[in-house]
C-alpha cells in the first residue's frame, strides 16, 4: 500500500469526523430511536492509545507510538431488513504512517423465513483457534497491529445464507479486493527489509495479467461456500473460497521504476474448523490447503513461483473455576505448514512449525480484571519466541484499561531476515485507556 501525505491527510480528515460521531453517541443514538416499528442501536468508543520499542538504535525507525483511535457503530433490526455500520479510525501524532481509516463493517441485509441477504463490507470470523488462523483468510488485514490478531478490514461482498436447525450454508460473490494496510518502513513491525517502501498493492489474474485495479473481474471472480453445523457441544465447518490470498503475496521489482510491489496471488483454499467440548476441556482443530493458479508463462514483472501447501493448526484448552468465582485457562496451540521444504515455509509464514502455550486468568469481578500469559515457540528454529503478557480491566462503567508487554526473540546470521526474524528485537510496551459509550 503506497502512503502519500495527501492519503495520510484525508485519512486524519475521516478520523475527525469518526471522532465527532463517537463523542457524541448519546444524541445519535435519542435521534435514532422510535418507540415502534425498527429497533436502532449504536454504541462507540474512544481510545488513547501509546506503545513503545526497544531502541534498535536505527534512526530510520520509529520507536514510540501516541495517539487516539475511535470507534462507532450503528445497527437497525426489522422483521424484514437490517443495517450495520461500523468505523474504526486512528490517528497517530509520532508516527503518522498509522493514521488511517476503516470500514469495518457497511451493509444492508434482508431476511425472510430462514433465508438472509447481505450487501455492503463484511467482517467473516471462520477461525477457531486463538492465535494461528490458517481458515480465516477472506478479510484482509491491517499488518502494523497485533501480530496474533491482526485488525481485520471489511470486504465488500454479496452473501446469502440458509439457516435451518444447526445447519447454515453460505454463498459469497467478493467483487472488489480490499488492500491490508502494510507498515510503513519506519515501523518496528514491517516484514520488509529495512529502507524498502512498499508500492501500491498489484493483483494477478489467472491469465498472467497483472492490475493494481481493486474492483472487477478483471483477473477472475472471487467467491466462496461455506456449510457449517452445531450438535452435541461441537461446531463444525468446512469452506471453498476462490480468491485473491492476501496472506502470503509475492514480493515484485517493476523492471521500468525499480518500484517494489506486493503481489497477491489467485488462489483456491479448502478448509474447515472443528470445536468440541470434552467436559472441562475445549478441542479445537483448523486446516487449509491453498492450490495456487500461476500462469505458466510468467508475468510482466518475471516468473512467479508458489507451492501448493497446506496449514494445520490445534487447539486444547481446560478451565476451571475457583472458590471465589475466578476462572482460569490453560491454552496449547501448534501450527504447521506443510508440503514444501524448511527454507520455502520458513519464508512463507511466521509461525511455520510453532506452538503456543497459554494461560489466562479471569478474576469475574465487577472489575471484569483479565490476565493472559503467552509464548510461542519455534520447534523448527528453535531460537525463536513471541512472549506475551496482557492485563485489563474496567476502571468504572465507561472506562477500561489494557495494558500489554511483548518481547520478540528471532536472531539470525541471514543477510536478508525471514518471518519471525525480520521483527527480532522489537520488543513492544503499550497501553490504551478506553472510553465507552
Amino acid at each position: 500500500m503506497k502512503r502519500t501525505t495527501g492519503a495520510i491527510k484525508d485519512a486524519r480528515g475521516g478520523f475527525a469526523l469518526l471522532l465527532a460521531l463517537a463523542l457524541a453517541p448519546s444524541v445519535w443514538a435519542e435521534e435514532v430511536q422510535v418507540e415502534e416499528g425498527p429497533s436502532w442501536e449504536s454504541r462507540g468508543e474512544v481510545t488513547l492509545e501509546a506503545r513503545a520499542f526497544e531502541d534498535d538504535d536505527d534512526k530510520a525507525t520509529i520507536d514510540e507510538g501516541a495517539g487516539i483511535a475511535a470507534r462507532v457503530e450503528a445497527k437497525r433490526f426489522s422483521e424484514s431488513l437490517d443495517l450495520k455500520l461500523r468505523v474504526f479510525g486512528r490517528a497517530d501524532q509520532v508516527d503518522a504512517t498509522r493514521s488511517q481509516v476503516i470500514v469495518e463493517e457497511a451493509w444492508a441485509g434482508y431476511k425472510t423465513g430462514d433465508f438472509s441477504l447481505r450487501l455492503g463490507a463484511q467482517l467473516l470470523n471462520w477461525t477457531a483457534t486463538e492465535a494461528f488462523h490458517p481458515a480465516d483468510i477472506v478479510n484482509s488485514r491491517n499488518l502494523d497491529s497485533n501480530l496474533e490478531n491482526f485488525e481485520k478490514i471489511g470486504e465488500p461482498m454479496l452473501s446469502l445464507a440458509w439457516n435451518h436447525e444447526g445447519w447454515t450454508l453460505q454463498g459469497f460473490l467478493m467483487p472488489a479486493r480490499m488492500d491490508p494496510f502494510l507498515p510503513a518502513p519506519s515501523s518496528r513491525l514491517s516484514f520488509a527489509p529495512s529502507g524498502v517502501v512498499m508500492g501500491e498493492a498489484l493483483w494477478l489474474g489467472r491469465d498472467g495479467g497483472v492490475t493494481d485495479r481493486n474492483v472487477g473481474f478483471a483477473t477472475g471472480a472471487q467467491w466462496g461456500a461455506r456449510v457449517a453445523h452445531s450438535f452435541e457441544g461441537a461446531d463444525i465447518s468446512l469452506h471453498v473460497v476462490e480468491h485473491h490470498d492476501r496472506s502470503q503475496p509475492a514480493v515484485v521489482v517493476d523492471p521500468d521504476t525499480f518500484e517494489v510491489h506486493p503481489l497477491y496471488l489467485p488462489i483456491t483454499q479448502f478448509g474447515g474448523t472443528y470445536q468440541q467440548a470434552l467436559g472441562a476441556f475445549v478441542l479445537k482443530l483448523e486446516a487449509a490447503h491453498r492450490r495456487f493458479e500461476l500462469p505458466s508463462g510468467g508475468t510482466a514483472y518475471g516468473t512467479v513461483n508458489r507451492s501448493n501447501h497446506s496449514i494445520g493448526a490445534f487447539g486444547l484448552e481446560y478451565g476451571w473455576s475457583h472458590d471465589n468465582g475466578s476462572q482460569s485457562t490453560w491454552l496449547l496451540e501448534g501450527q504447521g505448514v506443510f508440503g514444501m521444504g524448511e527454507a520455502d515455509r520458513a519464508a512463507l509464514s511466521p509461525f511455520q512449525r510453532d506452538a503456543l502455550v497459554g494461560f489466562r486468568h479471569a478474576f469475574n469481578d465487577e472489575m471484569s480484571r483479565e490476565l493472559m500469559l503467552s509464548g510461542i515457540f519455534d520447534l523448527e528454529r528453535g531460537e525463536e519466541s513471541l512472549l506475551s503478557l496482557t492485563y485489563s480491566q474496567r476502571l468504572s462503567d465507561t472506562w477500561s484499561l489494557k495494558t500489554a508487554v511483548r518481547r520478540i526473540h528471532a536472531p539470525t546470521d541471514e543477510a536478508v531476515p525471514v518471518g519471525l526474524q525480520a521483527l527480532d528485537g522489537a520488543n513492544q510496551l503499550s497501553l490504551t485507556l478506553t472510553r465507552h459509550f
